[in-house]
């Protein structure tokens, strides 16, 4: 048995950068009542669940489909320097899985 150790790398909002991807998506598809940019809206809310006027069942189906979606996750970018980030902290410790609570 491998007696190394290693690390385990959150990914959402650490890695990729989900909560600003979402945002964005949300404006494009379901409107910006506030007309604030997507920086804006982070600041303000800081998690989804308070942003009451994306709180709708069309949206969180919408937002549960995103979530269940391959292609979807594929189009979320990385946070910026996540990529150097990993390769820096994969020399230090190797990175032996990625962590996530999406299906």
């Amino acid at each position: 048995m491998n007696e190394k150790g290693g690390i385990a790398l959150d990914i959402d909002d650490t890695l990729a950068d989900t909560f600003r991807h979402f945002i964005g998506e949300l404006q494009k598809k379901f409107g910006n009542p506030e007309n604030l940019t997507v920086d804006e809206i982070v600041e303000k809310y800081r998690i989804m669940p308070a942003i009451t006027y994306w709180q709708t069942p069309e949206i969180k189906a919408w937002l549960d489909e995103q979530g269940a979606s391959n292609e979807a996750q594929e189009n979320i970018p990385p946070t910026p320097d996540a990529v150097e980030a990993v390769k820096k902290i994969n020399e230090m410790l190797p990175v032996r899985m990625y962590i996530t609570s999406r299906p």
